[in-house]
């Protein structure tokens, strides 16, 4: 048995019990889970079925029954111990039954249904890890049996980025057979659990005394201190935050846009022929799409003072003058063991991030007076010359090259963890005691020290880890050469933390997409859609061709 897990044996039944520690980074997202459910994110993907019989909920429930066994981590439920750690746990039981309200099977009108179903995971009762880290539900079209909506919220303690993909194309390609049990041709349990260890238990091991190990650490401390001491300053997009909506459960919402499949091969062109990654790039044109959002709200200000969210004088020559940081997830399963990463840890179902952080130098801005900006608004090109952009994200790109390759790079990542944990847990025990008394005062905390633009990342193509077609050909059925199910539309929610304002991409179905997510509470719904807006327009303006051009100064000529 793999040294953090821990099994017993009930002597009566003969049933086995595995449980283990969480790891730092499992715990602090097992806490932000704890406020409300927040970190929860959620997998909505619509099937298509050449035979209806493969959503029918006993099948569905055999799905997910072999899920769980494939996949044990997602059977867990979580206990919190009285020193603050907290602890896994499932037993044989688990993975043979489905307990109450872990598969629900409805059929529904519409789309509007479905909708309704995901506003209650995001803004609804959270989840309960000490009950489940997740559960599913199958929203079947009463008007097409073919046709399903499958919905999976997993907790982010046992999940990423990686495992999502994992989980929803393991879905589609074990409901395609129906007869397979749920505990047929796995892998002992002890391989099993070998691959959901936390990341403490995963660093490579080096041939190093313990008293050398010590030193890397400490260097490595050192380190991200001085780097922490350099963040400062910031500021994002204008906002209603106050010290009571750091401590209130967000109103999580969202927006998403994809382009066509022509331009997106443009945009892909030109980021093959500069040598970069859409990745290197996303800060940048996240940078300019604030600008241009704050240049916007400076000149309606100049019009109207009395306007909601209008930059002042004060304010412009403040923004104008402060960096800008950006941060977001760093997916660290090529940098752990490499026999773990070789044995099936490269797409396991469980939790294998750290995080990154970059910062910019101030916004580009326009250095005519605003009144000449009513006649012509300032243009990307008076911002940022294309050669500017460049220079700009190829710094990006070393960026991430010097963090990744230093040779302290995990212990780095590492020193961060425990603060995070009391940060989330702090957050999490305001929240539960203010359940029972919402007279009590909060924490009276410092104003930060830096203000994030935004976090962010590329998720890059999905289409690699989530086909739209199945089975997949590597089965050993024949039959399964025909396609008997293929995925639709395809989008990943999240229970949104308070403040939260984020901007991801990804490429599915081979389409380039962004997607924000932000606290409603926080952001206001026209000031996000206008980034959005901005952040189309740069993308088409530097990475698009002499046609998408004029589609910006079409989309641009409207806002």
């Amino acid at each position: 048995m793999p040294s953090s897990w821990n099994v017993e044996q009930n002597p009566k039944t003969g049933i086995r019990s595995f449980f283990r520690d969480l790891g730092n980074e499992e715990l602090g997202f097992y806490y932000d889970s704890a406020f409300s459910g927040t970190a929860t994110t959620i997998q909505d993907f619509e099937v298509f079925v050449t035979d209806p019989v493969l959503l029918e909920e006993e099948n569905v429930v055999r799905t997910w029954l072999r899920l769980k066994n494939m996949f044990p981590l997602i059977a867990c439920k979580v206990a919190e111990n009285e020193n603050g750690s907290a602890t896994f746990h499932f037993d044989e039981e688990r993975l043979r039954a489905i307990q109450s309200g872990e598969v629900e099977v409805h059929d529904i009108e519409s789309d509007e249904d479905v909708r309704i179903f995901v506003d209650r995971l995001l803004n609804g009762p959270p989840l309960d890890c000490s009950k489940a880290v997740s559960h599913i539900l199958a929203l079947r079209m009463r008007n097409n049996p073919g046709q399903c909506r499958i919905i999976i919220p997993v907790a982010h303690c046992v999940t990423d980025g990686m495992a999502n993909g994992t989980l929803v194309r393991t879905f589609c390609n074990e409901l395609c057979f129906p007869t397979v049990r749920p505990d047929k041709g796995l892998k002992s349990m002890e391989e099993r659990l070998s691959l959901i260890l936390p990341l403490e238990d995963l660093y490579p091991k080096l041939q190093i005394t313990p008293g050398r190990s010590r030193w890397r650490q400490a260097v490595a401390k050192v380190i991200s201190q001085i780097r922490q001491s350099k963040l400062t300053g910031g500021h994002t997009l204008p906002n209603k935050l106050t010290p009571e909506l750091m401590y209130t459960p967000a109103d999580s919402k969202e927006l998403f846009h994809t382009f066509s499949e022509d331009i997106t091969t443009s945009i892909l062109a030109t980021c093959r022929a500069s040598d970069i990654t859409f990745g290197n790039a996303l800060h940048i044109i996240s940078q300019l799409a604030h600008a241009r959002v704050i240049h916007r709200l400076r000149l309606q200000h100049s019009q109207n003072p009395s306007l909601e969210f209008g930059i002042t004088y004060e304010d412009w020559e403040a923004r104008i003058r402060q960096p800008m940081h950006f941060g977001g997830p760093l997916n660290l399963r090529p940098y752990l063991s490499p026999s773990w990463y070789q044995n099936g840890g490269a797409t396991e179902i469980c939790l294998s991030i750290g995080f990154w952080y970059i910062s910019l130098p101030s916004m580009p801005f326009c250095k005519r007076p605003v009144k000449q900006w009513e006649e012509q608004f300032p243009s990307f090109d008076e911002l940022m010359s294309r050669t500017q952009f460049k220079r700009r994200v190829d710094f990006a790109k070393r960026k991430m090259v010097q963090i990744v390759k230093s040779p302290l790079f995990l212990e780095i990542s590492a020193t961060r963890m425990p603060g995070r944990v009391d940060r989330t847990r702090k957050a999490a025990m305001v929240w539960r005691e203010r359940q029972r008394n919402p007279e009590l005062n909060l924490p009276n905390d410092p104003a930060p020290p830096v203000v994030f633009a935004n976090g962010g990342s590329s998720l890059g193509n999905r289409d690699i880890l989530v086909p739209s077609e199945y089975p997949l050909s590597n089965q050993d059925d024949t039959s399964a050469r025909a396609p008997k199910l293929r995925i639709g539309r395809h989008v990943g929610h999240l229970r949104c933390r308070p403040t939260e304002l984020y901007l991801g991409a990804l490429m599915r179905q081979k389409k380039l997409g962004f997607f924000i997510l932000y606290d409603g509470n926080v952001f206001d719904e026209k000031i996000v859609r206008l980034w959005m807006e901005e952040v189309k327009a740069a993308t088409l303006h530097y990475l698009g061709t002499d046609s998408t051009q004029k589609d910006v100064e079409k989309s641009q000529s409207k806002l």
